[in-house]
């Protein structure tokens, strides 16, 4: 499945995806391929790029943290290329790179750069510097997760916990761990339990968050 060509790096690619959305390979303006990726079984996992257009191939392996962003890259030699840094959604600072060969257009999250900055995140732009996709989610939300409701908020405003690989579905990718969705809805029951028991204790006045006067 190929893509639209698109500007990186002043240059002009070609995306080629695979049926999962992820970006195997880039190619030129033509018929060629200038970088392919190796992927492992997970979602978003590139775990090496080939720098196809050189004459030696040279080989990229990538590192990642928790939520699957690219923190490091390696040469087959285990020589450090390259470290990047993240903000909490996404706002990236890298290190030098010597030999732009080994530098990858996949970033946070494992997804990819593109034009204006934007993360490219399958359905919708995610714009990092805003922590919002460009464009609203087709799912409208649920009352029982408030934060659900804003439909342009990316991964429900809990980047540090959650990923949204489809720009569509918020998931946690720490099996085990509570989801944001589950959290809320526990959040939103426990207030509405303490409203309750308020209103009784206060005799069916209205509730407020302060102490019944004894009066």
């Amino acid at each position: 499945m190929n893509g639209g060509a698109v500007a990186f790096e002043a240059s002009t690619i070609r995306p080629i995806y695979d049926l999962t959305g992820n970006p195997i390979a880039d190619g030129d303006t033509g018929s060629g391929i200038v970088r392919y990726r190796v992927y492992g079984p997970g979602i978003d996992e590139p775990l090496a790029e080939v720098a196809a257009s050189q004459a030696t191939h040279q080989t990229s392996y990538l590192h990642h943290d928790g939520l699957g962003s690219i923190t490091a890259a390696t040469d087959p030699n285990g020589v450090l290329t390259f470290r990047n840094r993240y903000r909490a959604f996404g706002q990236n600072t890298s290190t030098p790179v010597a030999d732009t060969n080994y530098l990858t257009r996949l970033s946070y999250t494992s997804r990819e750069n593109s034009v204006g900055g934007l993360y490219q995140y399958r359905s919708r732009y995610d714009d990092s510097s805003t922590g919002r996709f460009v464009s609203a989610d087709s799912y409208g939300g649920t009352v029982s997760a408030p934060p659900s409701l804003h439909r342009y908020t990316y991964t429900l405003n809990n980047p540090i916990l959650n990923t949204d690989p489809s720009g569509t579905i918020t998931i946690n990718p720490y099996p085990g761990a509570p989801s944001q969705k589950s959290c809320a809805t526990l959040l939103a029951s426990i207030m509405w339990l303490v409203g309750i028991l308020a209103r009784t204790a206060c005799g069916g006045t209205r509730f407020r968050f302060t102490a019944c006067s004894s009066h």
